[in-house]
């Protein structure tokens, strides 16, 4: 091969490797860092497990209760909902040609059906937080914390891998 062939060839070896994390980036709707909003709030199975380190009282807990309650009778349409419209799309995008203007109308739906139940675990998150006082967000915080040693190595690990399979 000439050094012409040659520069070519490398050229496109470069593209093939650099294209997909480029596109990749250029495709994601937010970047991963617009997620970190939720390190303020708490889960309920956080809560549960550390409820007697934080003191957690019995008015404390209908109120968390209540609001796991609103979230999982809230979700279930929006859940089904979210399942149809995924299957239509799966459906439409298996066709050829794809005709593009169902298939955009039917990505809204799918986003309404996501943006409904992202809501409603929102909404959830927050009246949790809000029955917690500043001494327990306080704890929680510190016992979510990572500890060094082989646990929390083996969450570290979890969690890149999970970041990593999720672009």
């Amino acid at each position: 091969m000439n050094t012409t062939t040659n520069w070519a060839c490398t050229v496109l070896m470069a593209a093939a490797l650099l294209a997909p994390p480029i596109l990749e980036g250029q495709f994601r709707s937010t970047p991963r860092q617009s997620e970190d909003f939720s390190r303020g709030l708490f889960t309920p199975e956080l809560i549960m497990r550390h409820y007697r380190e934080i003191g957690l009282s019995t008015e404390q807990r209908a109120t968390i209760t209540e609001a796991i309650r609103i979230l999982q009778s809230g979700v279930v349409d929006p859940e089904w909902r979210l399942m149809e419209v995924s299957q239509n799309l799966t459906e439409l995008l298996e066709t050829t040609p794809i005709d593009e203007a169902r298939a955009l109308s039917v990505i809204d739906q799918v986003h309404e059906a996501e943006a409904e139940i992202k809501r409603a675990n929102l909404s959830a998150l927050i009246r949790i937080k809000n029955a917690l006082t500043q001494e327990q967000r306080d704890k929680l915080m510190e016992l979510r914390r990572p500890r060094f040693g082989l646990s929390s190595m083996l969450q570290e690990a979890s969690h890149l891998l999970q970041e990593a399979s999720h672009p």
